[in-house]
């Protein structure tokens, strides 16, 4: 792979603008290279050292040292950047097979409406109605503030859980108090009968 100068110009925190040159395409020695494709794409690897030199490990002995060998190539900077960019590619493919988003579930409830709608089916067009607002929280009572891989971080959370509480306590309070009725289990007795006896 030929390597290739990209240039960038960011505003550094001062406010100067500065120029910065890196590197794409690190052309690596063919073995190495090989070896990087092998641990890129999930290989052991000590499997993976043995494959693109030719080794073959025959002791507990041979495997340590082959393992402390690998480990030095790995923090090889040239190497890190190879094995980061072989692996891009497979990093986005599989995001985009298993990635079901909010977007896509959208777009799958709007086609099972058009099917039904263009089938007359009643039932199912007011479940993927109702589906549909669902996903989008419209029928949701709940105020959900709970975050995924810490897109908020903790002061944010917790001011939107204490907004989520005080929503919480102020429909609590706007709900209709009911007085309680007080049931006296015991009837009230007769004031006891006084009997003269003369």
């Amino acid at each position: 792979m030929p390597s290739t100068v990209h240039s960038l110009t960011f505003t550094a925190p001062d406010g100067t603008r500065q120029g910065l040159t890196y590197v794409t395409g690190h052309e690596l020695v063919k073995r190495r290279e090989q070896l990087a494709q092998l641990i890129a794409y999930g290989a052991d690897p000590i499997d993976a050292y043995c494959e693109a030199y030719g080794k073959v490990v025959t002791c507990d002995v041979d495997r340590r040292s082959f393992l402390n060998i690998v480990n030095v190539m790995l923090k090889d900077t040239a190497m890190k950047i190879r094995i980061q960019e072989l692996r891009r590619p497979i990093q986005r493919k599989l995001a985009r097979k298993w990635e079901y988003s909010l977007d896509r579930a959208l777009e799958d409830c709007q086609q099972a409406y058009d099917v039904a709608y263009h089938d007359g089916d009643s039932k199912a067009m007011q479940s993927c109605i109702r589906l549909r607002a669902e996903l989008t929280k419209l029928l949701s009572g709940d105020i959900n503030v709970n975050h995924k891989h810490t897109v908020l971080d903790e002061e944010t959370t917790e001011v939107l859980v204490a907004l989520r509480d005080a929503v919480k306590r102020k429909k609590a309070a706007a709900a209709p108090a009911s007085t309680p009725k007080v049931v006296n289990p015991e009837p009230e007795a007769d004031p006891p009968h006084t009997i003269q006896i003369s």
